[in-house]
């Protein structure tokens, strides 16, 4: 359904990998207003991006009442 209904600007083919940087979390929340500074997200793999990415997901997943911490987003960071 991502790549159907949703309308990534990729299409997801590994969930974990693909989700690994948090950019296509950011993506998916943008397109459902729910992350305003989503430009500001990095389309790299590199550590640096991953950290920037999940850092800036996080006030947004907890304003949404998901639970997520560090040990979560380093999880999700290494696929």
């Amino acid at each position: 359904w991502l790549n159907n209904d949703v309308g990534l600007s990729t299409n997801v083919n590994n969930f974990e990998n693909d989700f690994a940087s948090g950019y296509l979390f950011g993506e998916i929340l943008h397109k459902f207003k729910q992350q305003d500074d989503f430009q500001q997200f990095l389309n790299r793999g590199t550590y640096e991006a991953k950290m920037a990415n999940f850092k800036r997901l996080e006030p947004t997943l907890k304003a949404l009442g998901i639970k997520f911490n560090a040990a979560q987003s380093n999880a999700m960071m290494n696929g």
